[in-house]
């Protein structure tokens, strides 16, 4: 079994004993608790361990009307489908989940660090964000490397594409000037404060109930999530437009 593998299965909550056993039987099309402990290279009192956990998770089932007890691997593909059906449960879930949560005065805060940190804080909860406008003071691109740059672009056009626009004030940087050539197809609206005025390298961006605040230099974003502040910043942003 590779290490892809076993991390993937991993993902899906199995044990590293859960995962040989699994693997076993797919390889084998159907097989005993002896056959699998042989093929997967473990204990045969671990493999009755790790078969009846498969049976009650659903990754496996037993042949009907054998003489002896023969296991089978449900297919990979009916796992990969049970999963979508999973993730949209949980998606139905959300909406709730977060109403309790904002009934009960909610607040967090979330670090995010890193390349791949920035791409999660830029991503945090997008798939509720179709057909609303977001604010914010952006920064200047003086302190945003190639990488993150392309990643910011295909991110708005993606955003324009969910009929997400926004407005902004920015300042008047010539590291911002291939961007303001961007901002019709990106549905964003600026107005320009004079790099003198406004010489930010950070934007701080508003949402219906959360704030990101992206250090570019540091390669670090802060969400914070709080409808007061939101509303706030957003008072704020509405005086200085």
């Amino acid at each position: 079994m590779t290490p892809k593998i076993k991390e993937v299965l991993s993902d899906f909550g199995l044990t590293p004993h859960e995962a040989a056993a699994y693997v076993a039987l797919l390889q084998m099309g159907k097989g005993s608790a002896d056959a699998v402990a042989s093929r997967a290279n473990i204990k045969r009192s671990t493999a009755y361990l790790a078969l009846e956990s498969l049976l009650r998770q659903g990754f496996i089932g037993k042949v009907p009307r054998a003489r002896k007890m023969l296991f089978v691997a449900k297919d990979p593909v009916e796992l990969r489908e049970r999963e979508q059906q999973r993730m949209k449960d949980v998606d139905r879930l959300v909406p709730l989940l977060r109403s309790m949560a904002a009934e009960a005065n909610h607040f967090g805060t979330r670090l995010y660090e890193g390349f791949e940190g920035l791409k999660a804080a830029y991503n945090f909860r997008r798939d509720e964000l179709q057909d609303t406008e977001y604010v914010g003071f952006f920064g200047s691109a003086e302190k945003v490397d190639e990488q993150l740059a392309d990643f910011v672009v295909e991110w708005n056009e993606e955003n324009a594409k969910r009929n997400i626009s926004s407005r902004a004030i920015v300042p008047g940087h010539p590291s911002l000037k291939a961007w303001r050539q961007l901002d019709a197809a990106h549905k964003r609206e600026v107005k320009v404060i004079s790099k003198e005025q406004y010489p930010s390298n950070i934007s701080i961006e508003m949402y219906e109930d959360f704030v990101r605040i992206t250090l570019f230099e540091e390669k670090a974003a802060l969400i914070i999530e709080s409808k007061a502040l939101a509303l706030a910043l957003k008072s704020v942003f509405e005086l200085v437009w």
